[in-house]
């Protein structure tokens, strides 16, 4: 049986609320890693835990919101997702704190920003005996995140350890090949890129809310009145 145009929508918007959380931990995951390899103590922990992805995402959902308004559902999913995936970039490739703080920002403010478009779209394009439903996979996903990534965390620390013996030093380069202690953390972010890309491609195919648009319209006529 071939999946509804409504389902379709609901997982490729769902894979948002996956990307989103699994960038959380896998930022959190980082962040010893990152603190053993660019020598930054506990100052910059903290800074880089009070910025990090959870809070930058509240600043991220307002723009998100007023954006999303504005412009409509769809807006979010051309563009969103390719700062999601710009972010991660960095953080995978990060060579010092300074590109750090750059990726957990811009992926921080991607996952905020996702959000209200995610609930809005999949609430508004989805039937009404069907609408609880399609809200529970997008709830789902967003649990799957921290588990999967928590997970795959886990297989890769046994996998390419990052620290030597004694639990502080992180693994120098040449350990994994050209590769230090720091591969295990950029195996991570990359996972979350390829995700970011392939749900972007679903996304940007998406069709605007019907709901929202005629409202839009409405809100237009009403103002061209007056």
């Amino acid at each position: 049986m071939a999946m509804s145009q409504e389902r379709k929508g609901t997982i490729a918007v769902s894979l948002t609320n996956f990307l989103d959380s699994g960038c959380i931990v896998a930022s959190s995951v980082a962040l010893t890693a990152w603190a053993a390899a660019f020598g930054f103590g506990s100052m910059w922990s903290s800074i880089l835990g009070a910025i990090g992805d959870a809070n930058c995402a509240a600043i991220g959902a307002l723009i998100g919101g007023f954006l999303t308004d504005k412009y409509g559902r769809t807006i979010i999913y051309r563009y969103n997702l390719l700062v999601y995936a710009i972010g991660v970039a960095i953080a995978m490739c990060a060579m010092n704190l300074p590109m750090v703080v750059v990726g957990v920002v811009l992926s921080g403010l991607s996952v905020g920003a996702g959000v209200p478009a995610s609930w809005s779209y999949i609430s508004e394009t989805s039937t009404s005996t069907k609408r609880a439903a399609n809200i529970g996979i997008s709830q789902f996903a967003w649990s799957c995140g921290p588990a999967i990534i928590f997970l795959l965390s886990l297989a890769l620390s046994f996998a390419l350890p990052g620290f030597a013996a004694d639990g502080k030093t992180l693994l120098p380069a040449g350990t994994y090949g050209p590769f230090d202690g720091l591969l295990s953390t950029r195996i991570l972010f990359l996972v979350l890129l390829v995700v970011a890309l392939v749900a972007w491609n679903l996304q940007r195919q998406l069709q605007e809310s019907k709901d929202w648009a005629e409202k839009r319209g409405e809100a237009a006529e009403h103002e061209a009145r007056d």
